[in-house]
């Protein structure tokens, strides 16, 4: 048995005559439209047969319309027998409008009495494939023509009616036709031509309501108020010394109430250490429907979930183990929302902590770095380097890489059986402490308050458990690299490592003048002994506030291109003797100095110096001299 569905036709067409009345005196011109109404149906046929008194009436003339692209026949008419006929297609997609202009008959009255106008047959096919036949209804026209002397006495003169294309209604509030606001005071505008004697409106749950409500003289908005919801429209109709023109209807829709409140529901409560929490949650809304949900973690930044996601297991995105404040709000398509709150918790999983083995500055040769300090602080590696002629300020680090160890897999007791956890990588985590004391801060470090987390990056465990992790683009400050295991569920664990870094950034006389401030009062007591070396101690501390008042612009200034790393000297002002590190200090200072010389002594060569530069070169030269003999 063959069963043929056909489409089902919520809505059908029309075919009215417009204007639809009026009155005309005998002897004078009037013009009636055939105009189709589509009702949001496509079409792509339409034909038609109009009768009207021929004692009353007849046809001076037909004008073709812009609905029908091409004519299967020719509109015609007959004054004898008093009809007009007419037949007409339109290539695909079809017409779709509510007040398409399929032709115009020109009358002239040439008798007195009611005329009426009417369709005595008609059909109009959809755009569907079938050729089916969506005429629903016919509407004609009735019109009084009065007998008239020397001169017409009609109050409107035949013209034709105004196009609705004339007429444009918009509005501020409610923009977009096919969209949802949630305010129930709408506002619209159209425009008065020159001509318009007065506007017509009504508010109506349909389009093409005929309106009833006159506005003369015509006014230029009108602003609604307290609506209720739902879809509506604003029918509008001009009337000119022609007579009434088509109806313009605007579509608005409001939707003023949230969507339904609704709670979220974890799923695996069975295993807290899911990385990635099961939800369920679900909502509707009544008028505009649901547009999407927006889920936040700890206050962080929103999460879109589509509505389509909803009503099902959602997964969330992967959590660190802690207690997570869960907020989900769901937004209708006119902007109302609605949230709900819950907390979950994410177990930690055993799994081992990496081990840090080495820290590598990549891109920096060899002779241009030096490790200063290397030592363990609070239970991480910290580290200090120096690296000279980096010229570049914002970025003096360019690239760090960590190296380590971690173990791949765990035996892990659960309930009263056993399972292997096992390590896929390594996620490092970078910090920029926001001050420079790194004693007693990498013990508190986990402090929101002490650290910015600038990079997450993660890199996967080799066969061995060994792992690599990349740093890029580091700047002045100081740095923790906290390292974590994250097995092949995405779950990482609660312990780490940490690694410390501290990026310091100063012009070379810049860290002469430091270095000069910081040593000097361990160099006077190292030298204690001597009272000549105290004076020359003494004498370099005045030295140095002279140069750091008058001298430090210029120099900067000429060697701004010169910069490096370099570490915070920390040294005991307390040391008696000359142990092995203090005589690297010592060495330092004494290239340092040299390389001042070396810099006064070009720009010497260039111009003659001026009195202070003069001054300081030569005690330079005398205290360069001092310690090359110590």
């Amino acid at each position: 048995m063959l069963v043929f569905i056909l489409p089902n036709f919520s809505n059908a067409a029309t075919l009215f005559l417009s204007p639809s009345s009026g009155n005309y005196n005998s002897g004078g011109q009037m013009s009636v439209s055939v105009r189709i109404n589509t009702e949001s149906e496509a079409i792509n046929a339409v034909d038609g047969t109009i009768g009207f008194n021929p004692d009353i009436l007849e046809v001076s003339s037909v004008t073709k319309g812009t609905a029908v692209s091409l004519w299967v026949q020719e509109p015609s008419y007959s004054n004898k027998a008093g009809n007009v006929n007419f037949g007409g297609v339109i290539l695909n997609p079809g017409y779709y409008g509510s007040n398409g202009n399929i032709l115009t008959i020109n009358f002239r009255a040439k008798g007195s009495g009611k005329a009426e106008i009417s369709f005595k047959a008609g059909s109009v096919l959809a755009n569907d494939g079938y050729g089916t036949n969506v005429l629903k209804a016919m509407s004609g026209a009735s019109f009084n023509i009065n007998v008239s002397s020397s001169q017409q006495l009609q109050d409107y003169p035949a013209q034709a009616p105004i196009a609705i294309s004339d007429f444009e209604i918009f509005s501020s509030t409610h923009p977009d036709q096919d969209k949802w606001y949630s305010n129930n005071n709408p506002l619209f505008k159209w425009n008065v031509l020159s001509g318009v004697s007065e506007v017509i409106l009504v508010l109506s749950r349909r389009a093409n309501s005929p309106p009833i409500i006159s506005y003369s003289p015509p006014i230029s908005e009108k602003l609604l108020t307290d609506l209720d919801e739902g879809e509506w429209y604003l029918n509008a109709r001009f009337r000119t010394a022609a007579g009434l023109g088509p109806i313009t209807s605007f579509r608005f829709n409001i939707d003023t109430v949230v969507p339904r409140p609704f709670n979220i529901v974890r799923l695996d409560v069975d295993d807290l250490t899911n990385p990635r929490p099961e939800l369920l949650f679900e909502t509707s809304d009544a008028t505009s429907g649901i547009d999407r949900y927006e889920l936040t973690i700890n206050g962080g930044k929103p999460v879109n979930i589509l509505p389509n996601e909803a009503s099902r297991v959602y997964a969330m995105p992967l959590q660190r183990p802690g207690e997570k404040t869960v907020e989900i709000k769901v937004i209708d398509k006119a902007g109302n929302s609605v949230s709900s709150m819950t907390k979950i918790i994410v177990k930690s999983v055993p799994i081992p902590k990496p081990k840090i083995k080495d820290i590598i500055l990549l891109g920096i040769e060899a002779d241009k770095a030096a490790i200063i300090k290397e030592e363990t602080e609070a239970g991480a590696l910290v580290r200090e380097v120096l690296v000279r002629e980096v010229l570049v300020r914002e970025v003096l680090v360019r690239e760090v890489l960590v190296r380590g160890e971690i173990e791949q897999e765990v035996l892990v007791e659960e309930m009263a059986a056993q399972k292997t956890v096992k390590v896929k990588a390594v996620v490092g985590d970078t910090f920029k402490l926001k001050s420079n004391n790194i004693l007693g801060q990498i013990s508190e470090s986990q402090k929101s308050d002490e650290l910015d987390l600038i990079k997450t990056i993660e890199s996967p465990t080799d066969e061995d458990g060994g792992f690599e992790i990349k740093i890029d683009d580091l700047g002045v400050g100081t740095y923790i690299i906290r390292t974590y295991g994250k097995d092949e569920r995405g779950a990482v664990s609660d312990t780490f490592s940490d690694v410390v870094l501290k990026v310091v950034d100063r012009s070379v006389f810049t860290q002469f003048v430091g270095r000069i401030s910081n040593i000097f009062d361990w160099f006077v007591n190292l030298l204690s002994g001597g009272w000549f070396l105290i004076a020359v101690g003494m004498a370099i501390a005045s030295l140095a506030i002279l140069v750091a008042k008058r001298v430090i612009p210029f120099i900067i200034n000429e060697t701004s291109k010169i910069k490096f790393i370099a570490s915070e000297y920390q040294v005991s002002k307390k040391l008696k003797k000359l142990d092995s590190k203090t005589k690297l200090e010592l060495k330092i200072l004494e290239k340092d100095i040299k390389k001042e010389l070396e810099l006064l002594n070009k720009i010497a060569s260039h111009r003659s110096l001026h009195s202070d530069e003069q001054y300081l070169r030569n005690k330079l030269e005398k205290y360069y001299s001092i310690l090359r003999k110590l």
